[in-house]
């Protein structure tokens, strides 16, 4: 009986495996997060991101949709055409 118990303990507590309960993502996760919204790279959670950085991603966002526009309107001189 005693043999029972000690391994329904052992397997009940592992102190190898890390015990994580909060539901709230970690800063190293957050960052990362924040980081592939900013440039955006799939794994963009927007639900995660504060006002601040919703508004800096969608700022980053405009930036590259005018970068993209402004190169494919450039010709082989680099001359830019406005339609």
């Amino acid at each position: 009986m005693k043999k029972f118990i000690f391994a329904l303990l052992l397997l009940s507590v592992n102190p190898l495996v890390p015990f994580h309960v909060s539901a709230q993502p970690t800063e190293a996760e957050h960052q990362k997060n924040y980081n592939n919204c900013l440039h955006g790279y799939t794994g963009c959670d927007p639900s995660q991101l504060t006002d601040a950085e919703r508004s800096q991603v969608q700022q980053a966002a405009h930036q590259r949709i005018s970068e993209t526009t402004t190169t494919a309107c450039m010709d082989t001189r680099g001359a830019i055409h406005l339609n």
